[in-house]
């Protein structure tokens, strides 16, 4: 009541789909009287991280950094990694550590078309990228945890991009370092030409899978954010 839904949407710059997706669940909590908590890193942050690399967030003012996790934040796993190098790949078509002879003759023929040098700074790129997503699974896994101190019975509903949570990797990794022993469900949502019928390659995807009709995203643009 502070301040009215324009000047919050204005001054939020929420995603185009905010009326369909998002305006629902806040309206039933704020008319109810229930806490919401914004959880994310702020973006110009998280856009420091992936221009710069990590450190760049020690050179900020003591002001700055109370909207941040604790320095330094914990890295991704191996595991995360893995899965972001194969989101990587698919969005700009370019592997990552070709140089590894992994992928066989394809490998040793852009080994040749790349010098050192392009390699080096790819992978640097690739880090710094990594390192900015994580600076949002350890951002919204710190909320969550503050949350966790200050009442310890709370149950908590955090909404995210799939990609933060799945195969219990991302955030619940980081809510596990920040909150051991915190119990928690992963409920994943995702489109599947046959949702009428449970597709096995989703298994282990989360505690929850939800298989829902791909028509119903047409009319909106693509998102590359994982």
């Amino acid at each position: 009541g502070l301040i009215t839904e324009r000047h919050f949407l204005s001054a939020s710059r929420p995603w185009p789909g905010y009326q369909t997706d998002y305006r629902p669940l806040i309206e039933f909590v704020r008319t109810n009287g229930l806490p919401v908590i914004a959880a994310n890193a702020p973006r110009r942050y998280v856009n420091r991280v992936s221009r710069l690399g990590p450190d760049a967030l020690d050179d900020l003012p003591a002001a700055a950094k109370e909207w941040l996790p604790p320095l330094p934040y914990g890295e991704a796993t191996p595991a995360y990694r893995e899965k972001f190098h194969r989101f990587f790949v698919d969005v700009t078509g370019a592997d990552v550590f070709v140089h590894d002879g992994e992928n066989g003759e394809d490998a040793e023929m852009q080994n040749l078309e790349l010098s050192e040098t392009a390699k080096a700074k790819r992978e640097k790129d690739f880090d710094r990228l990594l390192s900015a997503q994580s600076l949002w699974d350890a951002a919204m896994a710190h909320a969550i945890g503050r949350v966790i101190r200050r009442q310890p019975e709370s149950l908590i509903l955090h909404i995210s991009g799939k990609f933060h949570s799945e195969e219990g990797l991302g955030i619940p990794e980081h809510v596990d370092d920040y909150q051991p022993g915190t119990k928690f469900r992963t409920v994943v949502m995702d489109t599947s030409e046959n949702f009428t019928a449970f597709d096995p390659a989703y298994e282990g995807r989360g505690d929850f899978v939800i298989l829902t009709d791909p028509d119903l995203l047409k009319a909106r643009k693509p998102r590359h954010h994982p």
